[in-house]
């Protein structure tokens, strides 16, 4: 048998070692839901995953990310539940709700330079994305530009 061949079937057989990507729906909250340009605004809802995956887009615009916070005091009563339970990362897990309650990951973004009106916020990250979520960006306050 020719060596060449035994090659390709030696590659044709080893295992897929891409990385796989789990695809939720995240839900997420403005808070606050009103701002101007240059204010954090934080994406509060889970699954939330780090800075570095993670992306936040305002009416289009990539929104600059400030940081990505989980406080692990307060999650990792949530989850251990969710694991104990079974709980798939996307899964809402109303079994464990209790311990899940104080748990409140977000994603703190600046709102990028934009018209005043409102506008859509999506989030996108390893896990998946979140339905728009409407933001009104309203004009810069007159009191805080240099004159």
């Amino acid at each position: 048998m020719r060596p060449w061949l035994i090659l390709l079937l030696l590659a044709a057989c080893q295992p897929d070692l891409r990385p796989q990507f789990v695809q939720c729906e995240l839900e997420i909250t403005l808070d606050p839901d009103v701002a101007s340009p240059g204010e954090a605004i934080a994406a509060v809802g889970r699954p939330m995953s780090e800075q570095v995956d993670t992306e936040v887009r305002v009416g289009g615009v990539v929104a600059p990310i400030v940081e990505v916070s989980v406080d692990a005091g307060a999650c990792q009563p949530c989850e251990a539940c969710r694991a104990r339970r079974g709980c798939t990362t996307c899964q809402r897990c109303l079994s464990c709700a209790d311990d899940c309650d104080p748990c409140e990951p977000a994603t703190v973004f600046e709102v990028p330079d934009l018209p005043p009106g409102e506008h859509p916020v999506t989030l996108l990250n390893r896990y998946g994305n979140s339905l728009p979520m409407p933001l009104i960006v309203t004009a810069a306050d007159e009191a805080s530009e240099p004159e």
